[in-house]
């Protein structure tokens, strides 16, 4: 999970983070940018689709989530009820 959680925070394989993966919104962009960009969080990990990952979410973000290219990379979307 380390290097799904790398992967998140720096999309770009950048050590400086770009303005548009910060905060919140950037987290969800930077999904956004691995899935469709990437096919594997990094060269040694597995097929994202192979995964079968299960994503939680809240509701006020799940607009910010392209569902298409989760639905396409075998990733389940779960909303979190607060």
């Amino acid at each position: 999970m380390n290097c799904q959680n790398w992967r998140i925070r720096w999309p770009d394989k950048i050590r400086n983070k770009s303005k548009k993966f910060k905060l919140d919104t950037g987290r969800i962009a930077g999904i956004n940018h691995i899935l469709l960009n990437d096919n594997r969080w990094t060269k040694s990990s597995q097929i994202i689709k192979e995964q079968n990952l299960k994503l939680k979410i809240r509701d006020d973000y799940r607009s910010l989530l392209k569902l298409d290219l989760c639905s396409s990379n075998n990733i389940m979307v779960e909303n979190i009820i607060l």
